[in-house]
């Protein structure tokens, strides 16, 4: 386990409105949820289940992800702060109806301030069972009220993020014969996979789990599919897609990549801040994540204000010359990408407070 510091760990709580932690004896529920702002009155975003070690490493995680919320959501036009949350345990082992419940009761009590969304080992299923508590739930089933899952414009932000990247790096944005590795097949990878099918590019996936990989076979039998983190990262591509876990990236991939751009969906995907700068020590083109993956915030916001499908994806779509923007100004100015991104998602969000 990696020592977190007592100044790390109270920089990370001085620097979100809000953090919570939270806990049910009862169910055996315990975790933190981060609210960054509670920008036009809420918050929105995922709390995830997952097996971390403490509390403090929940916090640290919580605040960072928190943070690029709010950013993509400035930088998509979505008009809230951002929230994340974490449930700490193995959701194969702790998940059960009245930890949802007991959950549900929690983000309850906050009254709308924030508004939870899917996330690792929270379905829309699982969701589903929280809203019988709660009334802030988005990423619900059509049939429970909801506008599906939203992965697919999580995808669609992503793919116009690599046309942006690629008009900034190359001059056009057609994806015609790119050679593109997808990482990540439980959440958007798949989806991302049919539109670069439809796009003509040519496609390499991986995933850890048999199951989903053969079933991108059955579904795409012209993508080529690799079972490790390893053998995708060796592979020879224009572009690479992290839409799975955190912390992927890094600087041993970075040193060795054989691509052009990197722009996907995961969050935190760089496993040390220093890999960006590696990226652009090799000249290649590192979007931030926060910049093409607002998809889902705009799914969910949307499905709390009425889903309008051609609105969505017109907000969604913009990501595409905000992506191409912060290149551009990135390799002008020298700075890196996150930096370039940050400055523009902040500018957003203090012009709007202005107005």
């Amino acid at each position: 386990m990696k020592e977190i510091s007592t100044d790390a760990l109270e920089r990370a709580l001085g620097s979100s409105e809000e953090t919570i932690v939270f806990s049910d004896r009862a169910s055996g529920l315990r975790g933190v949820l981060s609210i960054d702002s509670t920008r036009y009155g809420r918050s929105l975003g995922g709390t995830r289940m997952q097996n971390y070690p403490s509390i403090g490493a929940a916090i640290m995680d919580m605040t960072e992800f928190s943070r690029a919320v709010s950013l993509k959501s400035a930088l998509s036009g979505a008009r809230c702060g951002g929230g994340k949350g974490a449930i700490i345990g193995d959701p194969a082992t702790v998940k059960s109806k009245e930890l949802l419940h007991a959950f549900g009761r929690f983000v309850q009590s906050l009254n709308g301030r924030y508004i939870l969304t899917p996330d690792w080992g929270m379905s829309s299923a699982d969701l589903v069972v929280v809203a019988e508590e709660c009334e802030f739930v988005t990423g619900l089933p059509a049939d429970r009220g909801g506008a599906g899952s939203p992965e697919p414009l999580v995808a669609y932000g992503v793919l116009e993020g690599l046309r942006g990247a690629f008009e900034a790096v190359a001059g056009s944005g057609d994806l015609t014969g790119v050679r593109v590795g997808v990482e990540g097949l439980a959440m958007s990878g798949p989806h991302l996979i049919e539109l670069l099918v439809r796009e003509g590019a040519v496609v390499t996936a991986m995933d850890p789990s048999e199951a989903l990989r053969q079933e991108i076979t059955r579904r795409f039998p012209e993508v080529g599919v690799v079972d490790s983190l390893a053998r995708l990262q060796e592979t020879e591509l224009d572009a690479y897609c992290p839409c799975a876990g955190s912390g992927t990236l890094t600087e041993g991939f970075a040193a060795t990549a054989r691509t052009r751009v990197v722009c996907g969906a995961a969050n935190g995907q760089l496993a040390d801040p220093g890999v960006e700068a590696a990226f652009g020590e090799r000249g290649i083109a590192y979007v931030p994540e926060f910049a093409a993956n607002g998809g889902g915030v705009v799914h969910c916001l949307e499905e709390r204000l009425g889903f309008d499908v051609d609105r969505a994806r017109a907000a969604v779509a913009t990501c595409r010359d905000t992506v191409k923007t912060i290149l551009r100004t990135a390799a002008e100015e020298g700075r890196s990408a996150t930096e370039v991104a940050v400055d523009l998602a902040e500018r957003r969000m203090k012009d709007e407070a202005g107005a």
